[in-house]
């Protein structure tokens, strides 16, 4: 799995959907990446990544994005997908 952004030069932010749901109950602000141990991804590098996460994208203008994504790896040898996380629409 390849995660990209559109524009480039976002960061993503990730973290698992139920370890948000439990930082959720114990921090004022579970978008604090510090607080609740999100991950940085870079982008445009294939890796193993399977299941439901929160995230959070950032660009250099400041504009934040933020949602969650099911993401689900290739199965019995299909190729390698990419997940694009876009700056506008959806």
């Amino acid at each position: 799995m390849t995660l990209a952004t559109v524009p480039a030069a976002g960061e993503v932010l990730l973290i698992n959907a139920f370890a948000f749901k439990v930082c959720m109950r114990k921090q004022a602000d579970p978008w604090d990446r510090f607080a609740c141990k999100w991950n940085e991804v870079e982008t445009g590098i294939a890796r193993p990544l399977s299941g439901r996460f929160v995230y959070q994208v950032r660009w250099p203008d400041g504009t934040v994005r933020k949602g969650t994504r099911e993401i689900i790896a290739g199965q019995n040898g299909a190729a390698a997908s990419t997940v694009t996380f876009k700056k506008t629409g959806s």
